[in-house]
């Protein structure tokens, strides 16, 4: 069965009948925005600090940053599992689901990234098992990273592309376990990878060049507009149909 999430079907996801309603479901990331950043009050509380005498926006009206956090779908742990790290980290256990069948995370071994010289130290890389299978429209990939500013500071996915519109099994993520001495609990639905469509061959189109007369005018007009007007970006040239 599939789970769409998205009217203009780029993406589909769906898992076999048996995980189906069982394991916790992707959700688009504009329902994850981490906890951090929720807490971040508007505006600061020093009268005055802003370009027009307001009080200065904080981050939370930072609509890059919401928009980044806010693109693709995030796939979340499909169980609790717990994990344990030796102060050095060089050993790292954890304990999966009691059916052997249904494995959380595994491990590649420290030779697959290198030996010892890779970020992780001599900690062997994570694997987190995905249940999710991802199907997207003809000439779509799937960029997967470590959820945008969540700041997960146990563990780090690390970033890949997988032509999703080809490869019809799921995708597993490999992690660098960042925290030394710990035991303790990963919840079931923690952020594991954020989602993102691409368009492949668009990547490295690009030229470089000094600007033309007329974008030295618009960039002008820009900035003398941003001057005077309040949130111009946000309001004026953001597109709202996200």
């Amino acid at each position: 069965m599939f789970k769409k999430f998205f009217s203009n079907n780029i993406f589909e996801i769906y898992c076999l009948e048996k995980y189906f309603g069982v394991i916790p479901e992707p959700v688009p990331s504009s329902k994850m925005i981490p906890k951090w950043f929720k807490n971040v009050k508007p505006f600061v509380d020093t009268p005055g600090t802003g370009r027009f005498g307001e009080n200065a926006m904080t981050i939370k009206k930072c609509m890059p940053v919401l928009d980044a956090m806010s693109e693709g779908f995030i796939i979340p742990l499909q169980g609790d599992v717990t994990v344990r790290s030796s102060k050095n980290k060089k050993y790292v256990e954890v304990s999966n689901a009691p059916d052997p069948e249904f494995k959380l995370i595994e491990f590649h071994s420290l030779d697959q990234v290198g030996g010892s010289t890779w970020p992780g130290g001599e900690t062997w890389p994570l694997k987190f098992i995905n249940y999710w299978i991802i199907k997207t429209k003809p000439g779509w990939s799937t960029l997967f990273i470590a959820p945008l500013n969540h700041f997960d500071s146990r563990f780090t996915c690390l970033s890949g592309i997988v032509d999703t519109d080809r490869y019809r099994r799921q995708v597993n993520f490999p992690a660098i376990w960042n925290v030394p001495d710990f035991n303790g609990l990963l919840k079931s639905g923690t952020p594991l990878v954020q989602c993102i469509p691409i368009k492949r061959g668009m990547g490295d189109k690009f030229k470089i060049r000094k600007a033309t007369n007329k974008e030295f005018e618009e960039w002008s007009n820009t900035k003398d507009i941003q001057n005077t007007r309040l949130q111009y970006y946000s309001k004026e040239l953001r597109d709202g149909n996200r």
